[in-house]
């Protein structure tokens, strides 16, 4: 058994007309062990693309198009990588998955049905009595900015910053490792 982590990066906030433009996982046994990480930049020339969205992710148009993955392609293997999988995400439950979903189902490609789903914005909320941004959250787990760059670069091979998918895929990946080491909320 393995959790697959996983974060979004996209052109806006609207699921039936902005783009997914990255989507990073990890996969982690349940000995907590790292055993995959992949980051797919996905691109079409007709995409909608947000400058606002853009100032929160640094991520181009033109950046994109010199580093797309092959659409098609990475689309098929996320969805063989999320799908039937235990999936852990920050703020996923309300954004990432259902935009995932609805992304989708603009290509006829069929929902991603996880086994289980654990959200870490839901899973610390009684913890620190408050809903947190993911940076803050970490920050506030013990987990500094330094700490989770080291990781990406050791885990990706690429130094990142928050609002790329692979430092928040990061990011909750060490949450869901402390969660699992001190039972956070019975997570087993």
């Amino acid at each position: 058994m393995f959790y697959t982590v996983f974060d979004i990066e996209t052109t806006g906030l609207n699921p039936r007309v902005d783009n997914i433009i990255q989507l990073a996982y990890v996969n982690v046994k349940e000995d907590l062990e790292i055993v995959e990480s992949n980051n797919f930049y996905l691109y079409e020339d007709n995409m909608s693309w947000s400058e606002q969205a853009e100032s929160v992710h640094k991520i181009s148009k033109s950046w994109l198009f010199e580093n797309k993955s092959d659409f098609f392609e990475s689309i098929k293997e996320i969805y063989i990588k999320l799908n039937k999988s235990i999936l852990v995400g920050h703020n996923m439950l309300s954004f990432d998955l259902p935009f995932l979903n609805q992304f989708l189902a603009r290509y006829e490609l069929p929902m991603v049905s996880p086994v289980l789903c654990f959200d870490t914005l839901k899973l610390f909320k009684p913890i620190f009595k408050k809903s947190m941004k993911l940076k803050e959250l970490a920050t506030q787990s013990g987990f500094t900015d330094e700490l989770v760059s080291f990781m990406t670069e050791r885990w990706f091979g690429v130094k990142a910053q928050t609002h790329d998918a692979r430092w928040d895929v990061t990011a909750t990946a060490l949450l869901l490792i402390k969660a699992r080491k001190t039972n956070v909320a019975q997570f087993i």
